[in-house]
Protein backbone atom coordinates (compact mmCIF):
# COMPACT_ATOMS: atom_id res chain seq x y z
CA UNK A 1 0.00 0.00 0.00
CA UNK A 2 1.73 3.76 -0.74
CA UNK A 3 1.45 6.66 1.00
CA UNK A 4 -0.94 8.16 -1.34
CA UNK A 5 -3.69 5.61 -0.45
CA UNK A 6 -2.61 5.76 3.39
CA UNK A 7 -3.35 9.83 3.22
CA UNK A 8 -6.74 9.53 1.31
CA UNK A 9 -8.46 6.89 3.60
CA UNK A 10 -7.11 9.55 6.77
CA UNK A 11 -8.90 12.02 5.10
CA UNK A 12 -11.81 9.59 4.68
CA UNK A 13 -12.12 8.69 8.63
CA UNK A 14 -11.69 12.68 9.45
CA UNK A 15 -13.78 15.86 9.21
CA UNK A 16 -12.49 19.14 7.58
CA UNK A 17 -12.23 22.37 9.19
CA UNK A 18 -15.61 23.61 7.30
CA UNK A 19 -17.40 20.11 8.39
CA UNK A 20 -16.59 21.15 11.89
CA UNK A 21 -17.52 24.60 12.20
CA UNK A 22 -20.99 24.20 10.31
CA UNK A 23 -21.81 21.33 12.90
CA UNK A 24 -20.95 23.84 16.02
CA UNK A 25 -22.98 26.33 13.90
CA UNK A 26 -26.14 24.04 13.56
CA UNK A 27 -25.54 22.59 17.01
CA UNK A 28 -25.26 26.40 18.17
CA UNK A 29 -28.50 27.19 16.28
CA UNK A 30 -30.58 24.09 17.59
CA UNK A 31 -28.86 24.50 21.59
CA UNK A 32 -30.47 28.43 21.58
CA UNK A 33 -34.05 27.26 19.44
CA UNK A 34 -34.23 24.81 22.85
CA UNK A 35 -33.36 27.60 25.48
CA UNK A 36 -35.91 29.86 24.04
CA UNK A 37 -38.39 27.40 24.08
CA UNK A 38 -37.51 26.77 27.40
CA UNK A 39 -37.74 30.21 28.66
CA UNK A 40 -41.12 31.09 26.50
CA UNK A 41 -42.50 27.97 28.04
CA UNK A 42 -41.72 29.19 31.68
CA UNK A 43 -42.62 32.70 30.97
CA UNK A 44 -46.17 31.35 29.44
CA UNK A 45 -46.12 28.76 32.74
CA UNK A 46 -45.35 31.96 34.92
CA UNK A 47 -48.53 33.93 33.38
CA UNK A 48 -50.79 31.11 33.53
CA UNK A 49 -50.26 31.03 37.18
CA UNK A 50 -50.36 34.80 37.97
CA UNK A 51 -53.48 34.99 36.11
CA UNK A 52 -54.99 31.72 37.51
CA UNK A 53 -53.73 33.36 40.85
CA UNK A 54 -55.34 36.98 39.92
CA UNK A 55 -59.32 34.93 39.48
CA UNK A 56 -59.31 32.94 42.75
CA UNK A 57 -58.43 36.09 44.67
CA UNK A 58 -61.12 38.14 42.75
CA UNK A 59 -63.57 34.85 43.28
CA UNK A 60 -62.67 34.77 47.10
CA UNK A 61 -63.45 38.61 47.27
CA UNK A 62 -66.88 38.55 45.38
CA UNK A 63 -68.19 35.52 47.01
CA UNK A 64 -67.31 36.95 50.56
CA UNK A 65 -68.89 40.44 49.68
CA UNK A 66 -71.89 38.15 47.77
CA UNK A 67 -72.72 36.61 50.89
CA UNK A 68 -72.64 38.97 53.47
CA UNK A 69 -75.09 41.15 51.29
CA UNK A 70 -77.40 38.72 51.22
CA UNK A 71 -77.66 38.77 54.91
CA UNK A 72 -78.58 42.28 54.88
CA UNK A 73 -80.39 43.47 57.92
CA UNK A 74 -81.42 45.91 60.05
CA UNK A 75 -78.42 46.68 62.87
CA UNK A 76 -78.79 44.62 65.88
CA UNK A 77 -79.34 48.46 68.06
CA UNK A 78 -82.45 48.67 65.45
CA UNK A 79 -80.54 50.86 62.51
CA UNK A 80 -81.51 50.77 58.91
CA UNK A 81 -79.84 48.07 57.02
CA UNK A 82 -77.63 50.30 55.31
CA UNK A 83 -75.41 53.04 56.78
CA UNK A 84 -73.36 54.66 53.80
CA UNK A 85 -73.05 53.55 50.00
CA UNK A 86 -70.33 55.32 48.30
CA UNK A 87 -68.40 54.39 44.93
CA UNK A 88 -65.48 52.66 46.31
CA UNK A 89 -67.19 52.21 50.17
CA UNK A 90 -70.14 50.35 51.30
CA UNK A 91 -71.25 49.93 54.80
CA UNK A 92 -74.24 47.87 56.14
CA UNK A 93 -75.48 45.34 58.74
CA UNK A 94 -75.43 41.12 58.36
CA UNK A 95 -75.38 38.47 60.42
CA UNK A 96 -72.60 37.20 59.01
CA UNK A 97 -71.20 34.27 61.66
CA UNK A 98 -73.58 32.12 63.76
CA UNK A 99 -74.16 34.33 66.25
CA UNK A 100 -78.03 35.75 67.10
CA UNK A 101 -76.27 39.36 66.22
CA UNK A 102 -75.84 41.46 63.27
CA UNK A 103 -72.09 42.84 62.71
CA UNK A 104 -71.07 45.88 61.10
CA UNK A 105 -69.33 45.63 57.86
CA UNK A 106 -67.36 47.75 55.75
CA UNK A 107 -65.92 47.03 52.21
CA UNK A 108 -63.99 49.47 51.00
CA UNK A 109 -60.71 50.20 48.73
CA UNK A 110 -57.58 51.30 49.97
CA UNK A 111 -54.81 52.47 47.71
CA UNK A 112 -54.55 48.70 46.01
CA UNK A 113 -55.98 46.75 48.51
CA UNK A 114 -59.88 45.75 48.58
CA UNK A 115 -60.25 45.74 52.59
CA UNK A 116 -63.25 44.19 55.02
CA UNK A 117 -63.84 45.68 58.75
CA UNK A 118 -66.08 44.46 60.68
CA UNK A 119 -67.46 45.81 64.02
CA UNK A 120 -69.61 43.63 66.44
CA UNK A 121 -72.20 45.27 68.93
CA UNK A 122 -71.37 44.95 72.84
CA UNK A 123 -72.72 46.87 75.48
CA UNK A 124 -76.29 47.17 76.72
CA UNK A 125 -78.24 49.22 75.00
CA UNK A 126 -76.05 47.36 72.46
CA UNK A 127 -73.70 49.90 70.56
CA UNK A 128 -70.86 49.24 67.45
CA UNK A 129 -67.88 50.39 68.98
CA UNK A 130 -65.24 51.37 66.54
CA UNK A 131 -62.69 50.23 69.12
CA UNK A 132 -64.37 47.08 68.53
CA UNK A 133 -63.57 47.02 64.50
CA UNK A 134 -61.27 44.28 63.29
CA UNK A 135 -60.18 44.51 59.29
CA UNK A 136 -58.74 42.47 57.10
CA UNK A 137 -57.20 42.48 53.52
CA UNK A 138 -59.25 40.64 50.93
CA UNK A 139 -57.24 41.97 47.74
CA UNK A 140 -53.55 43.06 47.16
CA UNK A 141 -54.29 43.86 43.42
CA UNK A 142 -57.26 46.42 43.43
CA UNK A 143 -56.99 48.30 40.17
CA UNK A 144 -60.05 49.96 39.76
CA UNK A 145 -58.75 53.45 39.67
CA UNK A 146 -61.75 55.60 38.47
CA UNK A 147 -64.32 52.49 38.03
CA UNK A 148 -66.46 52.50 41.02
CA UNK A 149 -66.27 49.61 43.19
CA UNK A 150 -69.88 49.67 44.06
CA UNK A 151 -73.22 50.60 41.89
CA UNK A 152 -76.38 50.75 43.22
CA UNK A 153 -79.71 50.23 42.00
CA UNK A 154 -83.50 50.76 42.97
CA UNK A 155 -86.76 48.49 42.59
CA UNK A 156 -87.32 49.37 39.53
CA UNK A 157 -84.14 47.51 38.11
CA UNK A 158 -84.63 44.58 35.61
CA UNK A 159 -80.99 43.70 34.77
CA UNK A 160 -80.07 47.09 32.45
CA UNK A 161 -80.07 50.30 33.07
CA UNK A 162 -78.50 53.72 34.70
CA UNK A 163 -77.03 53.53 38.33
CA UNK A 164 -78.36 55.82 40.99
CA UNK A 165 -76.64 58.67 41.26
CA UNK A 166 -74.59 59.58 44.35
CA UNK A 167 -75.04 60.33 46.64
CA UNK A 168 -77.31 57.50 47.01
CA UNK A 169 -80.59 57.82 49.02
CA UNK A 170 -79.77 54.48 50.91
CA UNK A 171 -83.39 53.59 51.65
CA UNK A 172 -83.94 53.24 47.82
CA UNK A 173 -81.16 50.67 47.36
CA UNK A 174 -82.63 47.22 46.46
CA UNK A 175 -79.43 46.05 44.03
CA UNK A 176 -75.76 46.23 44.37
CA UNK A 177 -73.23 45.97 41.75
CA UNK A 178 -69.73 44.57 42.60
CA UNK A 179 -67.13 45.76 39.84
CA UNK A 180 -63.42 44.28 40.80
CA UNK A 181 -60.50 45.12 38.77
CA UNK A 182 -57.44 43.65 39.34
CA UNK A 183 -53.65 43.44 37.91
CA UNK A 184 -50.78 41.72 38.84
CA UNK A 185 -48.01 44.47 38.36
CA UNK A 186 -45.27 42.68 38.42
CA UNK A 187 -46.75 40.75 35.74
CA UNK A 188 -46.65 43.35 32.91
CA UNK A 189 -47.55 41.50 29.97
CA UNK A 190 -50.88 40.77 32.02
CA UNK A 191 -54.07 42.98 30.94
CA UNK A 192 -56.21 43.76 33.97
CA UNK A 193 -58.67 41.38 35.01
CA UNK A 194 -62.39 42.58 35.18
CA UNK A 195 -64.86 40.69 37.72
CA UNK A 196 -68.32 41.64 38.33
CA UNK A 197 -70.96 40.24 40.78
CA UNK A 198 -74.88 41.63 41.35
CA UNK A 199 -76.61 40.98 44.15
CA UNK A 200 -80.28 41.68 44.96
CA UNK A 201 -80.67 42.52 48.57
CA UNK A 202 -83.79 40.01 49.53
CA UNK A 203 -84.03 41.58 53.00
CA UNK A 204 -84.97 45.02 51.64
CA UNK A 205 -87.47 44.47 49.40
CA UNK A 206 -90.66 45.87 49.22
CA UNK A 207 -93.84 43.61 49.75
Amino acid sequence: MNSGNLRSRKLDFGFTLVEVILAVAIFSIISLAAFTLIINYNRTSDLLASQLALQSEGRNSLSQAVNDLRRINRGSNGAFAIDSADADSFIFYSNIDSDPYFEKVEYFISGYELRKSVTKPSGNPLIYDPLDKTTTVLSTKIANNSAPLFSYYDDTYAGTGDSLALPVDVTAIRFVKINLVLDDRPSAPLAPLTMEAKVSLRNLKDN
